[in-house]
C-alpha cells in the first residue's frame, strides 16, 4: 500500500478529462485508454466522480458529501481520502494545488 500520497484535506483535486465513462444504472464504468484499464464505481463513487469535473478542495468535497449522505465528518474524510488516493494512484485524478497556497 502506498502511503506517500500528496492528497489531504487541503488538496485541490480534479479528474482527468481523457477518460471514457458511462453510467450503468446508479453506478459508473470508466475506461482509461492510456492505461488499458477499466474501472467500476458504485453510486457513491459516481457521486464523488461527478463532483470532480472542476477542481475542488477535498475539504469542500467532504462537507458536501457529509450533508448529502448524513455521514459524520471523520468517517467521511477517511473514506473520501481513501478513494481519492486510489484514484490518484491509478492516474484518474490529479492534485491541482493546495488551499491557501
Amino acid at each position: 500500500m502506498v502511503t506517500d500520497s500528496r492528497i489531504h484535506v487541503a488538496s485541490i483535486v480534479v479528474r482527468r478529462q481523457d477518460l471514457l465513462a458511462t453510467p450503468i444504472g446508479d453506478d459508473l464504468a470508466m475506461l482509461s485508454v492510456e492505461r488499458g484499464c477499466y474501472y467500476y464505481m458504485n453510486s457513491t463513487g459516481r457521486r464523488v466522480w461527478s463532483m470532480l469535473t472542476t477542481a475542488i478542495p477535498v475539504s469542500e468535497l467532504c462537507e458536501a458529501l457529509e450533508r448529502e449522505y448524513s455521514v459524520d465528518p471523520i468517517t467521511c474524510e477517511c473514506e473520501v481520502l481513501s478513494l481519492l488516493r486510489d484514484l490518484e494512484r491509478e492516474r484518474l485524478i490529479v492534485v491541482a494545488g493546495e488551499c491557501g497556497a
